[in-house]
């Protein structure tokens, strides 16, 4: 083979031959025996003897240098996507917790005006639509705050098919026109042990891939729940054997499908087909992980050009189950219309509105409500008269001084007062520390607000200043 046709980038350094010495040439690109490119650091060495010039090329391969280039560079890349997804969690967690006093000040108004005018009013059925987007804006902030938080899934028994429901709801919000939504739910499926937010994000991860598999043209996304019996583990999403009886939730599209060798990596982390900046390649290794802690598996099956389906296999519970509801609410005890008889009640929090709400909420039933929105003059008006106060309720996230120091700085001063703690969401770490501190009661922001009044009033209740939460 000539230099010509293995290395015709040297060729013109012939040329300009000095008498002795050596020439850098840098990388150049070089044609193999194949006809294919390799790239190759080149360099020539000119030596004069009398029997005429010698020229040596040296030539080093550097297709190992620009793989391990590759990697590392793919490596940055994926942790500058990793680092922009904590980001993004880390910011979402905070925006959610302003949602969370913002949700809580609409939905306690709906309930107090519900109190002021007739139900057969056309205001009450505003109210009452004011409400379902209130508990819908709720569930999302709840949803966003179990994303950013990673907390371990907390299970409880529920029907599959209400999961879809209401992620199907969400999805009809951004479904492109183009894009049909199916849906074959067998009712009689039985319940299983699930936790609702990450089943959520599975078939959210799931549902939005084949929406944006389909793209620009006409297809349709459905969504499949069974009973099944498997008797091995499904295809190789899973490591985990799951026999007997289960539960098949499948996402199926009519997209362009995939190639067996996009199929064989599908659940790799980092891994995506889609153009630099419009994927992560973390949704379907999310969906295998959090199937994987469900004691499931996931199974992909795909043909090019006849589109995709994922199936996701649950356990089938053992034993009878008594469901629950998707969103997690504490049964209290019925309110009555004037449910207290003047006792003080303390309630803080650095949030205007939502001390504003539960003034006029607890003082409409009854008590005689003092608020602070600093935390540290709520603790001065305690030490001032400990004794003054049947019960005080504080909001934990508040700036400078949690409402956790709150109560531990309370119960230092009259341990038998009942605290109870107010949190947008109450995390084991949260409750552990409550219960450490002396907490009487866990209040989850934003519930119904027969929820704080049912607290109020149990704590009231009690006279033996039990510290436990409740």
């Amino acid at each position: 083979m000539a230099l010509a046709d293995f290395l015709p980038g040297a060729v013109p350094a012939l040329t300009h031959v000095p008498a002795s010495g050596h020439v850098q040439l840098g990388e150049l690109s070089g044609i193999n025996h194949e006809g294919g490119t390799v790239a190759l650091e080149v360099s020539l060495s000119f030596e004069q003897h009398p029997q005429g010039a010698i020229v040596t090329l040296f030539a080093h391969d550097l297709t190992s240098r620009k793989k391990m280039e590759s990697q590392r560079a793919a490596l940055e890349s994926q942790l500058r996507e990793s680092q922009k997804m904590q980001a993004i969690g880390t910011m979402a967690g905070g925006i959610a917790h302003d949602f969370n006093n913002i949700i809580s000040a609409i939905l306690g108004n709906v309930e107090l005006a519900r109190g002021d005018i007739r139900a057969d009013t056309p205001a009450a059925i505003s109210l009452t639509e004011i409400d379902k987007a209130g508990r819908r804006a709720r569930d999302l902030v709840r949803q966003i705050l179990a994303f950013s938080r990673h907390e371990p899934p907390r299970r409880l028994a529920l029907q599959l098919a209400d999961v879809v429901l209401e992620t199907v709801r969400l999805l009809k919000v951004t479904l492109p026109p183009q894009v049909q939504l199916l849906l074959d739910l067998d009712p009689h499926t039985p319940p299983i042990l699930a936790d609702a937010t990450q089943i959520q994000q599975v078939l959210l991860n799931l549902c939005t891939n084949a929406i944006q598999a389909i793209g620009k043209s006409s297809g349709t996304v459905r969504l499949e729940l069974r009973r099944c019996q498997v008797d091995h583990a499904p295809g190789t999403a899973s490591h985990s054997p799951l026999t007997g009886e289960s539960i098949c939730l499948t996402v199926s599209d009519t997209g362009p499908g995939m190639s067996d060798v996009v199929l064989q990596r599908v659940f790799e982390p980092f891994f995506t087909t889609k153009p630099v900046g419009q994927g992560t390649g973390l949704g379907l290794s999310v969906v295998h992980g959090i199937m994987r802690t469900h004691q499931g598996s996931v199974q992909a099956v795909s043909t090019p050009g006849k589109g995709s389906s994922f199936t996701l296999f649950f356990p089938a519970s053992p034993v009878a189950l008594t469901v629950s509801p998707t969103t997690e609410e504490t049964a209290m005890p019925a309110i009555s219309e004037q449910a207290g008889s003047g006792q003080r009640v303390m309630y803080v929090d650095d949030d205007e509105a939502l001390v504003f709400l539960v003034k006029r909420l607890l003082t409409r039933q009854g008590y005689a409500v003092t608020t602070h929105t600093d935390p540290r003059l709520a603790l001065a008006a305690v030490r001032a008269d400990p004794t003054h106060w049947h019960l005080v309720v504080t909001d934990f996230n508040m700036p400078g001084y949690s409402g956790i120091d709150l109560i531990r700085a309370i119960k230092a001063v009259r341990p038998e007062l009942p605290v109870a703690l107010a949190s947008g969401y109450v995390t084991p770490e949260i409750e552990r520390d409550a219960l450490v501190a002396g907490a009487n009661a866990l209040i989850h922001k934003p519930n119904d607000v027969d929820e704080l009044c049912g607290i109020v009033q149990k704590l009231l209740a009690k006279s033996d200043g039990d510290n436990s939460i409740g």
